[in-house]
């Protein structure tokens, strides 16, 4: 594509979003992507002939009225892919060792569901969601999602994200509740941020929470079917993607970007270049340190990133509901410690644990019954990890480590096998196909620093007004990611839309189209019976 307006580099749903809402613009848009398929963590997997979605397992506010829904919609995915709802009645399953409570869609009915299992926690279950809105709501109302310039002023706050916002969520919780079951199951899903409860801030844990508040989706073909939509959406607006074409460097000139060289030597050119990578990538890997200003090298230098995954892929011949599961996700502690979970990450080996304290487990196959019809069923199971167990080896092993590796990814595997076991007993026994991937591989399919699943690692310093800008102090050069607005399909896209709207000065409303209607279809046919009665209870 000669005469370029802009290139995107990186093709995650940000990098997707970002090139889609430029070329909805009319620019002349190339996005680049490193590997041989795109989307970043919205890629699916294909091992041994399953369908594994690594980094999409749900998503929220796709209902009528929803935040995120006008976005797909508007980004051209109307028409392009379906969504299909998780079970009303529990998207989410909250297990504390032996005890359950079934997340509901809908605040009123949470509010119910836990009165109804900690009935001398009632009152302070009501006041805990009464000040959970409120402090999501002023989040989205003034500016936490709005970190557009390299130096933002601090936005105008409400009294609640005062009091509450950068407290620890373990704090806040103290505001409100007692029971250590109860803390703990309002606390097991920090496995969507990435930060125990001890160390998140309450702001992190509570907009991920109201994200969900009215229910969760999963897109049907899994995560593959959102990037498929997304790319067919760039490139009929005119916009093109090219894969397997890593780039090397971003090129600078006269004091602001210019244009991108890549591994092969041969450099193109435009006036808009955003960034999909994140920013340890962008800022020490892929600028000229002549044409990188010290702050912000210096803080990528600096930055901690997120946990990274331990994710056991699996196969069963045994339909998971024998066995207890749902199209839900299930959320495991094995104590009230939840932050027990948040501990392995910090341990320099794995391999002698005995079980995982804590665990996410999601049968793929009941959130969408298209993915099989032979009677097989997919199961992912994700324990939280860090880099650090893994850094006697550089890379994915080549043939001359391999024996050392595959032996400790061997012993890795019995300690997921055990503990997911243990979460749905019965299960193992009927695994007909299974593969480990260790952060090792997640840094190598989504070109991640040390493997991180959700960007920079979520405290305070890194949220809202005060992650990395999506504009940067180079003219011509913005940031996109999960790493600047927020984590999670929701954050990403929407820093997509904002890196096109600073690169071309204009609303949003000039980079999305009148797209079709987004198709949202029912739970699967046997959750049916309990999505009638759940819909008309809440209507």
């Amino acid at each position: 594509m000669p005469d370029l307006d802009a290139i995107v580099i990186g093709s995650g749903a940000g990098g997707l979003a970002a090139g889609t809402a430029l070329a909805n613009a009319g620019q002349r848009v190339l996005l680049l992507e490193q590997y041989p398929t795109p989307g970043g963590f919205s890629r699916s997997l294909d091992l041994g002939g399953f369908v594994f979605s690594p980094g999409v397992h749900y998503i929220g506010e796709l209902g009528p009225g929803d935040a995120l829904r006008p976005l797909l919609e508007g980004l051209g995915l109307g028409g392009r892919v379906a969504f299909r709802e998780l079970d009303r009645d529990g998207y989410d399953r909250l297990r504390i060792g032996a005890e359950e409570v079934r997340m509901p869609a809908r605040r009123a009915r949470l509010r119910d569901r836990l009165s109804e299992h900690f009935p001398h926690e009632a009152d302070g279950i009501r006041r805990y969601l009464e000040t959970s809105q409120v402090v999501a709501d002023g989040l989205r109302s003034e500016g936490w999602t709005d970190c557009a310039c390299e130096r933002p002023s601090l936005p105008r706050r409400t009294g609640a994200v005062v009091r509450y916002g950068g407290l620890t969520y373990a704090h806040f919780l103290n505001h409100f509740v007692d029971d250590p079951v109860l803390r703990a199951m309002l606390s097991v899903r920090a496995g969507d941020h990435g930060m125990g409860p001890a160390r998140c801030p309450a702001a992190m844990h509570l907009a991920v929470e109201d994200h969900y508040i009215n229910g969760a989706w999963y897109p049907v073909g899994g995560a593959r079917s959102l990037s498929g939509a997304l790319v067919a959406a760039l490139r009929e607006a005119g916009g093109a993607l090219s894969c397997d074409v890593p780039v090397r460097r971003i090129l600078c000139g006269g004091g602001r970007a210019v244009g991108v060289e890549l591994t092969s030597g041969e450099q193109i050119m435009a006036p808009i270049v955003v960034s999909n990578t994140d920013p340890v990538v962008t800022w020490t890997r892929l600028l000229d340190p002549a044409d990188a200003p010290r702050r912000p090298v210096s803080r990528a230098r600096r930055l901690a990133m997120s946990c990274s995954a331990l994710s056991l892929y699996c196969a069963v011949d045994i339909d998971p509901r024998a066995l207890g599961l749902t199209s839900g996700n299930l959320w495991y502690s094995a104590t009230p410690d939840v932050d027990a979970t948040w501990r392995i990450p910090e341990l320099d080996d794995l391999a002698g644990l005995g079980t995982l304290p804590g665990l996410f487990v999601a049968a793929t196959t009941l959130k969408d019954p298209e993915l099989r019809t032979d009677g097989l069923h997919t199961i992912e199971a994700i324990g939280f990890v860090s880099r650090r167990a893994f850094a006697r080896w550089p890379e994915l092993c080549d043939a001359e480590c391999s024996a050392d590796y595959e032996a400790y990814v061997a012993r890795l595997r019995d300690v997921m096998r055990r503990t997911l076991e243990e979460v749905v007993p019965g299960l193992t026994e009927h695994i007909v196909f299974e593969a480990l991937h260790t952060p090792l591989d997640v840094a190598n399919y989504a070109g991640t620093t040390d493997g991180a699943i959700y960007g920079s690692e979520k405290t305070l310093r890194n949220l809202g007004p005060f992650s990395f800008p999506i504009v940067t102090s180079i003219p011509g050069l913005f940031q996109c990611g999960a790493s600047t607005v927020a984590p999670g399909i929701f954050g990403v896209v929407n820093s997509g839309l904002r890196a096109a709207q600073a690169a071309l000065g204009c609303e949003r409303r000039d980079v999305l189209r009148d797209g079709a209607p987004l198709e949202t279809l029912p739970c699967s046919e046997r959750d049916a019976a309990t999505h009638a009665a759940v819909t008309a209870d809440a209507s």
